[in-house]
C-alpha cells in the first residue's frame, strides 16, 4: 500500500471553485496508474486524482503543478513525475520506471 501521510501537505478533493478558468489535462497512460496525484507546491496542496473514463482532469489555468503517478505490478513499484504549467489544454504521458519502495519519499519532496 502507498500512502501520503505526515508530510505537512493539505489533502484536497478539488481546487477552489472561485478559480473559473480551467484547462483540461489528459494523461494518455492513465489506465496504468494505481495512484495519481496533482501537487501544487505553491500552497502545499495534494489532490488525489480520480479521472473519468477519458482520463481527463480540469485544473486551474496558468498554475504550475507536479503530476505524480504510481503503478504497482505484483511486488514491483513503478513511478513517474512530471512538472507542468497549463496554458492550454494538453495531453501528457507519464513515463513509468521501476523504483524501490524506499525511494518513494524522494518523489514527495
Amino acid at each position: 500500500s502507498i500512502q501520503l501521510a505526515k508530510l505537512g501537505w493539505i489533502n484536497v478533493d478539488r481546487f477552489y471553485p472561485d478559480i473559473e478558468e480551467r484547462l483540461e489535462l489528459q494523461i494518455s497512460n492513465g489506465d496504468q496508474l494505481t495512484l495519481l496525484y496533482i501537487i501544487d507546491e505553491s500552497n502545499n496542496t495534494v489532490l488525489n486524482v480520480y479521472a473519468d473514463e477519458s482520463k481527463k482532469i480540469l485544473l486551474p489555468q496558468g498554475k504550475q503543478f507536479k503530476v505524480l503517478g504510481f503503478f504497482l505490478d505484483g511486488e514491483q513499484l513503478f513511478t513517474a513525475m512530471k512538472r507542468i504549467r497549463l496554458v492550454e489544454d494538453r495531453k501528457i504521458e507519464l513515463k513509468m520506471k521501476p523504483v524501490d519502495f524506499n525511494e518513494v519519499g524522494g518523489y514527495l519532496k
